[in-house]
C-alpha cells in the first residue's frame, strides 16, 4: 500500500483505527491537521500541524 494510494484521508483512518482509547479531555482527536483537549487547568488548548513538499501533493 502507497500513500499516493489511499490519499491523506485515507492514511489519516488508518491512522486512526490505532486509537482506540480517547481520554475524558479530548474535544476533537485525529483529524485533518488538528486536535482540540482540554488542558489541566480546563483551558482548551489547539495543536495544528502540517507538511509541505516540493512538487507533492498529499
Amino acid at each position: 500500500m502507497k500513500l499516493k494510494d489511499i490519499g491523506e484521508f485515507g492514511f489519516i483512518e488508518k491512522i486512526s483505527q490505532g486509537c482506540l482509547i480517547r481520554p475524558d479531555n479530548i474535544i476533537r482527536a485525529i483529524g485533518d491537521d488538528a486536535a482540540a483537549f482540554y488542558t489541566d487547568a480546563g483551558l482548551v488548548s489547539l495543536i495544528t500541524t502540517d507538511l509541505l513538499v516540493e512538487r507533492v501533493h498529499f
